[in-house]
């Protein structure tokens, strides 16, 4: 008898498991729907400076300083980026690194961004 109502309750126990699977299986589709749908919808696709500077925080090497300006590209698709190479000789050049950036049809929009503050 007590065997019985071990497997009676197991089975209600399993019965209220698969039930919640289920419901959290629900909740898990639809917030994928929810989040496809927002990210497809450019007014909802924007990311804040706050972002973008905790991103930029990470430092990739060690000497990198998270103080340090960098830039942003927001460039169509089928945008050819090329790195030329700077002669040997060249070593006194004011920019010693190069970077073109080509797009047949749309503009390329280059956002430089920095801590420091621009007075008005």
């Amino acid at each position: 008898m007590q065997l019985e109502n071990d497997i009676k309750e197991l089975d209600e126990e399993y019965e209220n498991l698969d039930q919640n699977e289920q419901e959290l299986d629900m909740w898990v589709e639809q917030l994928g729907h929810m989040l496809a749908d927002v990210a497809t919808e450019d007014k909802y696709s924007y990311v804040t400076f706050d972002d973008i500077k905790s991103v930029a925080a990470t430092p990739v090497q060690k000497d990198d300083n998270p103080e340090n300006p960098f830039f942003i590209v927001k460039a169509p698709k089928g945008t050819v980026l090329e790195v030329p190479d700077v002669d040997a000789e060249q070593t006194e050049v004011e920019y010693p690194y190069r970077m073109n950036l080509t797009s047949e049809n749309e503009e390329i929009l280059f956002y430089l961004v920095t801590n420091e503050k621009i007075g008005r």
